[in-house]
């Protein structure tokens, strides 16, 4: 179904932290089968009969409404006195879905529910999960099929940087032999940058894989600042898989905790290819663990007597392995915050451990696909 989202802005609203972001809405209705159309905000009473104008204009088959919902049934009951059955209502031929906030569990359990009900035509969600590519590279390599004449609709969500979510939608009345295809050719143009063919966070998927493989990991941040380690743990399971996270933040932890060797430090600098490996090689020599991880780099501007040629902000590294095999991987993310880099050091550690316990049997499985 086509949707308008109204938000009714009041003070209770913008505050509450159970209101999702307007691109995390429109995700999980499009996870759903529906659209979008446009989002409005009523600053005033006043204004709520001329947006409402405003939106009768899009013809929506929905409308969300989040917010002074007060004002909002004073404005709907003028015309149309018998509204009672709230949160859904129809009028005009619109379902109506109404909620203080925009939350989580009113579109799960309400809003989407309601859409369901009423839809008519019957349509396929696909979803694809990359990372490490540009938007605008991905749409540049499914150009042929985003602009085909099937009307099967791509749309891209951002899930972090250069993290997205891409739903493929198709009535059921499409050509078999064009859906297919499309099917077949978005998968191997993904292959490069796809992690998953599902609506799934790479966190939640590290520890399903390492859940369902049996294997434990620890891990050693610098950089991140327990950020990796609080990630994972956000996950159900976890307690199951993580043996120990470390947060050796000074070059003292490292020497004292780690067991790093002083004069690597000495020779290239905290943050560098060798003490990256270092850091990962003494964690799993003496933890009892089967992966490791490890964090080194530089989220804010290096101190004046920072040692080694990795000394430019927002340079990091990431080490990922087991006791056979430790990779290091070096990162720089130009014109970032603080934060940004700190986000991006936690993204590319968690996709470094999937690379690696997915392995060759990447290939293997998108080809039975």
């Amino acid at each position: 179904m086509k949707i308008a989202i109204l938000n009714l802005e009041n003070d209770a609203t913008n505050a509450s932290s159970n209101t999702l972001s307007l691109g995390e809405a429109t995700r999980l209705f499009s996870l759903a089968g529906h659209d979008i159309l446009a989002s409005f905000t009523a600053n005033s009473n006043l204004a709520i009969p001329h947006i409402l104008a405003s939106i009768y204009d899009l013809k929506p088959q929905a409308i969300i409404a989040i917010g002074n919902l007060e004002s909002f049934l004073v404005a709907l009951r003028k015309d149309n006195p018998n509204i009672n059955n709230i949160p859904l209502f129809e009028l005009r031929g619109i379902c109506y879905a109404i909620n203080k906030t925009l939350s989580l569990d009113f579109i799960n359990t309400v809003a989407i529910p309601a859409l369901n009900s009423k839809e008519k035509k019957t349509s396929t969600v696909l979803v694809y999960r990359t990372f490490g590519e540009s938007l605008e590279k991905l749409q540049l390599l499914l150009t042929p099929y985003i602009t085909n004449k099937a009307k099967i609709k791509f749309t891209f969500f951002k899930i972090s940087h250069l993290e997205y979510e891409i739903h493929i939608r198709y009535f059921n009345n499409a050509p078999i032999g064009v859906v297919e295809e499309t099917k077949r050719e978005t998968v191997m143009l993904l292959k490069p940058y796809l992690y998953a063919m599902k609506s799934v966070a790479l966190n939640e998927l590290v520890i399903e894989l390492l859940v369902a493989r049996g294997k434990t990991l620890s891990i050693a941040e610098s950089f991140t600042g327990g950020a990796l380690a609080a990630k994972l743990i956000e996950v159900s399971g976890a307690s199951i898989v993580i043996k120990e996270g470390i947060v050796s933040y000074s070059n003292q932890s490292k020497l004292n905790r780690l067991k790093v060797d002083s004069k690597i430090i000495n020779n290239y600098g905290d943050v560098s290819i060798e003490v990256a490996y270092e850091m990962a090689a003494m964690l799993i020599a003496q933890s009892e663990t089967d992966f490791v991880l490890a964090t080194t780099g530089y989220a804010s501007d290096p101190p004046q007597n920072a040692k080694g040629k990795n000394t430019t902000k927002g340079i990091f590294f990431i080490a990922v392995g087991d006791s056979k095999d430790l990779h290091i991987f070096k990162h720089f993310l130009e014109n970032a915050t603080r934060s940004e880099i700190i986000s991006h050091g936690v993204t590319l550690a968690l996709y470094s451990l999937y690379k690696k316990l997915i392995g060759p049997k990447f290939d293997e499985i998108v080809a039975k696909l």
